[in-house]
């Protein structure tokens, strides 16, 4: 990391000029610029955060059917349905502190139960994904 230090009018023509530098500052979490209008928004960072975690575990419960031995479905099943509940129960603005409690949201929001099988996570991944 090297800091650059520069006023908000170099930063703005930096953008304006499309500067890469600027615009890679520009997408970056600035730090003291809190009502500098750049690009990016935390609900921007957020959905960002969210459709990450679900990627992440829908990859998790598909490498479950890559590697079906029960020892590595039994370690990375729960991971990743984990993932993909949070993420989309995140997205639906649910947050909750613990699985029992995303287990309860899953079931009164959602209407659905949490998956148990490699089957039922990508089933459950497969039906919200397009709204993530």
């Amino acid at each position: 990391l090297s800091p650059i230090f520069g006023t908000q009018e170099e930063l703005r023509k930096g953008i304006e000029a499309s500067d890469m530098l600027y615009l890679n500052i520009a997408q970056g979490i600035p730090f003291g610029l809190d009502t500098w209008p750049l690009a990016f928004r935390k609900a921007f960072l957020r959905k960002e955060d969210i459709q990450e975690r679900f990627t992440i575990g829908y990859r998790t419960i598909l490498s479950c059917r890559e590697f079906p031995e029960k020892s590595y479905v039994q370690a990375h099943l729960e991971k990743g349905v984990t993932d993909v509940v949070y993420a989309i129960l995140n997205y639906l603005d649910c947050f909750p502190r613990n699985r029992k409690e995303a287990e309860t949201l899953l079931r009164s929001v959602l209407r659905q139960s949490w998956p148990r099988s490699v089957e039922a996570g990508l089933k459950l991944s497969r039906r919200y994904a397009w709204i993530l």
